[in-house]
Parts: structure tokens; C-alpha cells; sequence
């Protein structure tokens, strides 16, 4: 990591004034591991990572087109933009969704959301799948075949657009740095693992609603199946009336 230590210093998003308006939120990532070192400084190394691969790697044709496309799908989704690039990212997040809420004969992307949550939600070989039920970015659009994101030639930036804002909300993405990087190794080595996810479904054994804590305004899914299987006692047992 050496390589690009402090290099978020020279990207013109991180040298945006403070006043730079964000227009949408970011918070389905979770930054995760080395777990040796404070979140902070894992963050920091983040960016660092993400500036050299796109900025320095880009101007000196240093990387291929495959990590610089996994180092701009976190840019996008994580937020580090210029107020430029903020805008335009606006813009996709807003067609994207009007494309997904469209009726389905009219909806270019629909058929790539539902292979991309079939695939996450209820994927039998577990052994791709992380405990949180997360499985590689890559190994996901392998299994996707002809839905693959890429066959629909979306950029990296694009997909972030679209997965932070598909209005069947209910997927996060892991990311895992990785305390070593070699990018001039001839086996292929990346700086972190890009892990996507959905919170419901049998890849991640989430099935009992009581072990899913999902809030919705002031109820959570618990509270929810509370209140429902409450409202069936007086149903079932109408003496149960009177002893209330």
C-alpha cells in the first residue's frame, strides 16, 4: 500500500471546498477489515487506494480496464465526487430509478435486478457466499450471464447509480481491504474484495423474521410480525376477549 499512500491529497474531489453538496446519501458500503488498524486510518487508505488507481494509474496506463472499473464502482457509491461528478451521478441514480419503476416491457434494466437479487437471495452453493451472505462482484456477474451489468455496457460509476438507488432496496456491499497490495505482480492482485449483498433470502439464511432487524419508519421488521400474529389471537380465540 505503500504505493499510494497520501495520494487522496491530489484528486480534485478530495480538494472540493467543504461546502460541496452532496445530493445523495450513501449508506448501504461497509468498510471492513484490516481489522489491525483504527476505521480511520482503514478509510483513509481507502481513498488513497481509489485516487491512485484511477488518477495516477489512469494517466500513466499502469492498470487494466478490470480494477480500474472496481475502483470506480466505490468512488461513485461511497461518494467521493467533485460537485461535477455528484451531479451527473443525480442524474443516473434518477433515470435508473424511473427505468425500475417503469411497467416491465418498458423497463430496459428490470430483467438485470432480478437476476442480480435471484442470484443473491437464494444461491445454493454457499461456498461463494461470505457469513453475511456477500458474494464477490465478479464471481456474481459470472452467474449472471447475459444479465450482466456489463453486457448492458454500463461504466462502473453507472452501476453505482444503479444499485444504490433500485427501488427493491435491501442489498449492501462489503468491502474488505487487504493490509498487502502488489500491483505490479504477474498474478493478477486487487487492493480490496468488492462483496454485494441483499439483507433477505436463503444465501444468507435469513429466514426467520426475528432474526432481521430492518426499520421501517418507527416499526422494525420484529415488531411488525409482533403486532401481526397479535391481531390473530382474538380471531382464534374469541374468549380471549373477555379475559382482556
Amino acid at each position: 500500500m505503500a504505493f499510494s499512500e497520501g495520494y487522496r491529497h491530489e484528486t480534485a474531489w478530495f480538494q472540493a471546498p467543504e461546502r460541496q453538496r452532496k445530493k445523495r446519501e450513501r449508506n448501504m458500503h461497509i468498510l471492513m477489515g484490516p481489522n489491525n488498524m483504527p476505521g480511520f486510518d482503514r478509510h483513509q487508505m481507502f481513498m488513497d487506494v481509489i485516487s491512485w488507481i484511477l488518477y495516477w494509474g489512469s494517466q500513466h496506463r499502469e492498470f487494466d480496464e478490470a480494477i480500474k472499473w472496481l475502483a470506480e464502482f466505490p468512488k461513485y457509491l461511497c461518494g467521493f465526487t467533485t460537485q461535477d461528478e455528484e451531479d451527473w451521478f443525480d442524474e443516473q441514480c434518477n433515470s435508473y430509478y424511473i427505468d425500475l419503476t417503469a411497467r416491465r416491457h418498458d423497463s430496459r434494466y428490470l430483467a438485470c435486478s432480478k437476476s442480480l437479487s435471484q442470484v443473491l437471495r437464494h444461491e445454493k452453493r454457499t461456498y461463494l457466499c461470505s457469513e453475511r451472505g456477500s458474494m464477490n462482484i465478479a464471481d456474481l456477474f459470472d452467474q449472471i450471464s447475459w444479465q450482466n451489468p456489463k453486457q448492458y455496457n454500463m461504466s462502473a460509476a453507472q452501476f453505482a447509480a444503479f444499485w444504490l438507488h433500485n427501488p427493491k432496496q435491501g442489498f449492501f456491499v462489503d468491502i474488505h481491504m487487504q493490509w498487502e497490495w502488489y500491483p505490479y505482480s504477474s498474478a493478477a492482485i486487487y487492493p480490496f474484495d468488492v462483496r454485494l449483498g441483499c439483507l433477505q433470502g436463503h444465501s444468507n439464511q435469513v429466514v426467520d423474521p426475528y432474526a432481521l432487524q430492518i426499520t421501517h419508519g418507527n416499526m422494525t421488521t420484529t415488531c411488525a410480525w409482533d403486532w401481526f400474529f397479535m391481531s390473530l389471537v382474538p380471531q382464534m380465540y374469541p374468549r380471549f376477549n373477555d379475559l382482556a
